[in-house]
């Protein structure tokens, strides 16, 4: 048990966090903490942040503090927690597909607890929910430093996020939120995450994001190649909303990874280096039909794209960046570091070259006068962008209010743009339009195609017999039932019902006549997880959990 707590300061690069030694006052608002750096990251930089561990810091309601085997709890109403449904984590696994082939899992969600796909094959996950998928205060130098793609960190336990690696995977249709690292880690080959909400990931602010792509430690050249994350809303990150990290260098442009139709919203809230997508060390990914809309943090400096450790090859293009300062920035404030660090094609003046591309990407800057400093440093090819500094009338956009950039009649970008061989070969018109859309075709829409919902946790309390119709029981949430006595309606059909435990096993069966009711007794039923499956002539309704307590 520590003594004094723990400060984390959020600092210009990540975290520093440090044991408290002791403290003294100097002064009303004042105290001065001494501590000793519990990881080798930064231990001399300041910054917002926070003390954690500390008993005495228990003072209003939603907090609790542990120690040793005894829980602190204020509850939200002040009131006795014997009276409340109280759960913690209690396993990091909620789901194991390690070396797994071909298996699909759908509909779940998953409460503070993550899953991993390592080495898996073919494996689908979809319409699956995760929340409080990790959660820790420290963490070491190899999960935050630059050399932590070769070193022992293991994240194939799923610890640090949902885990994936393999090939062949796919993460669809469902959401990762609220995460002390990463929500997705994402490695193998020809692996994919498309079409999920991912957000509130990475708040202890250590090397990772809402989407890591990092290949796995001790693998060859062929790992982490030809990843396709599209289609995600990705928001509120720590750092980056996606980091690429140390990927190899595809040989062939099917190895290709591809970042794209994602919208990527404020990220960076407690630190200065890096981008809502930070590219490190990674080579030759196609960044393309995103929308970028700033980072939000007081210090973080409004970077949407940044590029560190020798990217390069990248392919941008077809992108809509708004709200952020620059587009490519090195880690020092005021320094614009070059997009192809060290890349030998980065000055090709032609397409296809070897070195960075960028193109027909529409830039608009900051309606805030004070960040009105687009800076494209950019020393590749690029070609057919537009470039906005404050006044969008010029440019003629359809909305440009509500951040629809495609071009009405008479727009001066119409026509203006060139042919690139291999990317813009077909357009509208006499030539191709400068930007992101081109003039009467479908304006492209970013992120994902379903909202997210919030969920009903903790679950519906019923102190009494509870009557289930069928009507009510298709979309019937979790349900604590204390009584002892379930009633199910069967409406105009006869139904047959089953009561599942979570071991798969039938605890009761029965049947209900058409216009009549059954009553299920459960006072006979041990506590714990059941599934009430009801099946009728024109309707079937399971996977409806009961969890019955004394």
């Amino acid at each position: 048990m520590r003594k004094c707590g723990l400060v984390s300061l959020h600092n210009y690069y990540w975290s520093t966090v440090g044991e408290i030694t002791g403290s003294r006052s100097t002064g009303a608002n004042n105290l001065v903490i001494n501590a000793n750096a519990w990881n080798s990251v930064v231990t001399d930089a300041g910054g917002p942040g926070w003390i954690s561990h500390v008993f005495g810091l228990l003072d209003s309601p939603n907090e609790w503090f542990r120690r040793n085997d005894t829980l602190y709890l204020w509850t939200p109403a002040s009131d006795n927690p014997a009276g409340h449904l109280i759960e913690a984590k209690h396993r990091t696994l909620g789901l194991d597909l390690r070396g797994k082939q071909y298996v699909t899992v759908k509909g779940l969600r998953f409460l503070a607890t993550s899953a991993t796909l390592a080495d898996a094959r073919g494996c689908i996950i979809d319409g699956c929910n995760f929340k409080y998928v990790s959660h820790s205060d420290v963490f070491d130098w190899y999960e935050t430093g630059s050399g932590y793609y070769s070193s022992p960190w293991d994240p194939t336990t799923g610890y640090a996020g949902v885990y994936i690696s393999g090939s062949g995977n796919i993460f669809k249709n469902g959401s990762v939120a609220v995460s002390a690292r990463s929500g997705i880690i994402l490695a193998g080959r020809n692996n994919t995450v498309t079409n999920n909400h991912i957000h509130d990931c990475n708040y202890t602010v250590a090397y990772q994001s809402g989407i890591l792509i990092n290949k796995r430690y001790m693998s060859d050249n062929n790992d982490a190649l030809a990843l396709t994350i599209s289609h995600n809303t990705i928001a509120l990150c720590g750092r980056g909303n996606v980091h690429i990290a140390f990927a190899s260098n595809p040989s062939i442009p099917e190895d290709r990874t591809k970042i794209m139709y994602n919208d990527f919203g404020p990220a960076a809230f407690t630190t200065l280096e890096t981008g809502s997508l930070a590219c490190q060390g990674s080579q030759g990914v196609e960044v393309a039909y995103n929308w970028f809309h700033g980072t939000a943090g007081l210090t973080s400096g409004d970077i949407v794209m940044e590029y560190d450790f020798g990217a390069r090859h990248y392919i941008v293009h077809h992108n809509v960046f708004w709200q952020g300062k620059t587009i490519v920035q090195g880690y020092k404030t005021g320094f614009h570091w070059t997009f192809d660090w060290n890349d030998t094609g980065s000055s090709a003046s032609t397409a296809n070259a070897g070195g960075a591309m960028c193109f027909n990407n529409t830039v608009v800057d900051s309606s805030d006068v004070a960040h009105r400093d687009w800076d494209l440093f950019w020393p590749g090819y690029k070609k057919n962008n537009i470039m906005v500094m404050s006044d969008t009338s010029f440019w003629k956009f359809t909305d440009a209010i509500n951040r629809n950039y495609t071009l009405r009649d008479g727009s001066p970008a119409i026509d203006k743009g060139e042919i690139i061989p291999g990317w813009v070969e077909s357009y509208k018109g006499k030539a191709p339009d400068l930007g992101a859309y081109e003039s009467g075709e479908s304006r492209w829409v970013a992120g994902a195609n379903w909202k997210e919902s919030q969920w009903q946790y903790p679950p519906l309390s019923v102190n009494s017999a509870t009557q289930l119709s069928l009507a009510s029981v298709s979309q019937m949430p979790t349900i604590i039932f204390h009584g002892t006595l379930v009633s199910i309606s069967a409406g105009n059909q006869s139904v047959s019902w089953k009561l599942i435990n979570a071991a798969g096993q039938i605890s009761k069966a029965g049947k209900t006549i058409s216009g009549k009711s059954t009553a299920i007794c459960l006072s006979s039923i041990r506590p714990g997880l059941y599934i009430l499956q009801i099946r009728g002539t024109n309707m079937w309704a399971a996977q409806k959990s009961l969890i019955r307590m004394q």
